[in-house]
């Protein structure tokens, strides 16, 4: 028995190298997790879900602070 590897897998990968950033390449969409530029507290965390946009920001969920409005331009 042999493994073909010469054709590509039709699952899209996830992953993006270290020091992506969310540029115009990408296209945001809701239910993406975002790296914040800086957080909203010392106490939160720097990751945000996307919600829904709102008159080209976005609305977001952070986990240990709730819900909040953004700009793409705070987004890593």
């Amino acid at each position: 028995m042999t493994l073909d590897i010469s054709t590509t897998s039709s699952i899209p990968s996830q992953w993006q190298p270290s020091g992506w950033s969310a540029s115009a390449e990408r296209v945001l969409q809701p239910g993406d997790w975002v790296t914040l530029r800086e957080p909203i507290s010392p106490f939160n965390h720097r990751e945000a879900l996307l919600l829904c946009r709102q008159v080209g920001d976005w609305v977001v969920w952070i986990p240990d602070h709730g819900e909040a409005t953004m700009s793409p331009s705070q987004f890593c």
